[in-house]
């Protein structure tokens, strides 16, 4: 950045690296400062967004996505995602619908599929929300969408169906281990390992990642590991130590799951729906 201070490039790579080291504030002022050097490039559009949604800044990152859509005027996502904001700060599905309807025709074809099953969820609509995922033939990561699948079923009351998913995203991740560990995900792991009752297993993929992949060398991704730990921790009937995890991250950047963000759409925020002590953390993190 010193020996090319007007050089978008140099500083979204600048601020990708502050925030992985948790120096939002400094981190911020370079993806801001790149998306304006290079205002039509949608390659820095996203950056400060995210650093914004993990600080929980929301009506700032409300008015980055006003200013991308101005800027991107005939697509659809930045639209749609201040509906799922506004959404989730009035705790109304009504601002998600309504941009959709507005703008939902503008929107990838593959993300349209998605946000029809972000939707489905928020209203409810559970059963249709798993079938609209198990026809995302699209989706690249089949044990995500297995996960998906099983919270939806489990939410909707359908057990046995949800057992079968979680069943079939471990085969997934025993499949690729043998030819292609770099495609599992371990947080998905853990999370169907837990939900089978196999809490010993989930606490050691967890734990795994977590000395990979620690808070203290990654602040973006380390707290959703730390997140994820805290349900299993909590179903595996050591409550206090999880509970005293969740009080710790809401002091944390992107301590609060913002995967999806809006609408218990992060999958696990099903099985926490109605537990007082993630209320706070999921519903009304604090500004940081």
């Amino acid at each position: 950045v010193l020996l090319r201070p007007n050089s978008a490039t140099a500083h979204s790579a600048l601020g990708f690296a502050l925030r992985r080291r948790a120096r939002f504030d400094e981190a911020l002022g370079h993806q801001i400062r790149a998306r304006d050097l290079d205002p039509l490039n949608q390659a820095y559009a996203g950056s400060a967004y995210l650093t914004l949604l993990g600080l929980r800044r929301f009506p700032e990152a409300i008015e980055h996505m006003k200013l991308t859509a101005r800027r991107f005027p005939s697509q659809g996502e930045p639209y749609v995602q201040c509906g799922r904001i506004e959404a989730y700060l009035q705790h109304t599905v009504e601002p998600l619908r309504a941009a959709w309807r507005e703008h939902g025709s503008q929107v990838d074809p593959a993300w349209r599929k998605w946000m029809e099953a972000e939707i489905a969820q928020a209203e409810g609509r559970y059963l249709d929300a798993a079938r609209l995922w198990e026809a995302m033939a699209t989706n690249p990561d089949p044990m995500d969408r297995a996960v998906r699948i099983g919270f939806l079923y489990l939410a909707a009351g359908d057990a046995s169906s949800a057992e079968k998913s979680f069943h079939a995203a471990e085969r997934y991740a025993d499949e690729w281990m043998k030819s292609e560990p770099g495609r599992v995900d371990p947080d998905n792991l853990a999370l169907a390992q837990s939900m089978l009752g196999e809490h010993s297993a989930a606490l050691a993929t967890i734990e795994a990642l977590q000395a990979e992949q620690p808070e203290s060398r990654d602040a973006t991704n380390g707290p959703r590991h730390s997140f994820i730990r805290s349900v299993i921790l909590v179903r595996a009937g050591r409550s206090e130590e999880g509970y005293a995890e969740v009080t710790r991250l809401l002091r944390v950047p992107f301590g609060a799951p913002i995967g999806d963000f809006m609408f218990l759409s992060e999958p696990v925020r099903l099985l926490l729906k109605g537990d007082p002590h993630y209320d706070e953390l999921l519903n009304h993190p604090p500004r940081l």
